[in-house]
């Protein structure tokens, strides 16, 4: 029970791939209970990537506390590890003063991280790392992806095929434990103790794709080239951990004469189009989102009152 003599609320998790509105109807459930924001974007994090990473600007954050946001600079390595302990720290902070956590995002480990923990490990060598990825360089990702099947079938399934660095990883834990990756998190991973209810929100295809291309055009005319010019000029590179999110990586390829302009622009739109399908691919199996179909922005303030009903502190 909460000092009020209510329940205290589950944290909410609204969920769901790029430009599906999430962070809007966030703002709407705030507006019917006392919440605060936890964002799991792997890229809201840096400081000075506000328009590329679709960052709530500073009129929302001033209506509604936001946390995780605005915490590392785009040089550190940050990981979704270190979001779990942050996160998770500013959810019991939230609930302790009897408000409502709501934890947005479309990143889907970052929000695993968060709810149910990760596998930290030791096991890490560089050097097997770098063999690794030159075998990837040299018979390709898939080649990888195949000899993970066998020593890892479960983590393979859970892993796109495409997908190099987690390839690499499972396959470096396996190699230096003796243990395939997914026992080990199973047997080490360790759950957040609070209560959580999980919410999606979806397009249909080609409705996505549309609000995807107009957005990436709203992010240009906003000023997306000059932000992504203005961090080359502070001596960040393409090899920073953070110049690698989508629409920096291009606009940094046209800054430095690799692509034209146009090409850059279809290219993020592409790139982002596939990304928002690896991010369903990843959430189609978590039994826990309840999904809503959304087939116009109207709808949205009819799902903000069933999530603020269902988890607000007087639900």
């Amino acid at each position: 029970m909460t000092r009020a003599g209510l329940r205290q609320p589950a944290v909410t998790v609204i969920a769901g791939p790029t430009a599906a509105g999430k962070t809007g109807l966030s703002l709407m459930v705030a507006r019917r209970v006392p919440a605060e924001i936890v964002s799991a974007d792997s890229r809201q994090i840096y400081r000075r990537m506000d328009i590329g990473t679709a960052k709530p600007g500073p009129d929302a954050r001033r209506l509604v506390p936001h946390h995780c946001i605005d915490i590392a600079d785009p040089s550190e390595v940050f990981n979704a590890g270190i979001f779990a302990e942050t996160g998770r720290a500013a959810v019991s902070d939230i609930l302790s003063r009897d408000r409502l956590p709501v934890a947005v995002g479309g990143s889907g480990l970052y929000l695993r991280a968060l709810v149910d923990g990760l596998f930290g490990g030791g096991f890490r060598d560089h050097g097997l790392r770098s063999r690794l990825n030159r075998e990837a360089a040299e018979s390709g990702t898939a080649a990888l992806h195949d000899r993970l099947r066998t020593s890892d079938p479960e983590a393979a399934e859970k892993i796109h095929p495409n997908d190099l660095k987690r390839i690499v990883r499972a396959l470096e834990v396996a190699e230096l434990s003796g243990r395939p990756m997914s026992r080990m998190q199973r047997e080490e991973t360790r759950a957040a103790d609070f209560k959580t209810l999980w919410y999606g929100v979806r397009w249909p295809r080609e409705d996505l794709h549309r609000r995807i291309d107009d957005r990436v055009d709203r992010m240009m005319q906003a000023g997306f080239l000059e932000e992504v010019r203005g961090l080359l000029a502070s001596g960040l590179t393409a090899a920073d951990p953070a110049m690698d999110a989508l629409g920096y990586r291009e606009l940094t390829a046209h800054l430095q004469g690799r692509l034209t302009l146009e090409d850059a622009i279809e290219e993020i739109k592409k790139r982002t189009r596939q990304f928002a399908k690896r991010q369903m691919t990843w959430f189609k199996p978590d039994s826990r989102i309840r999904w809503f179909d959304v087939n116009d922005e109207s709808d949205f303030e009819a799902i903000a009152e069933i999530i603020a009903r269902e988890a607000g502190p007087s639900g």
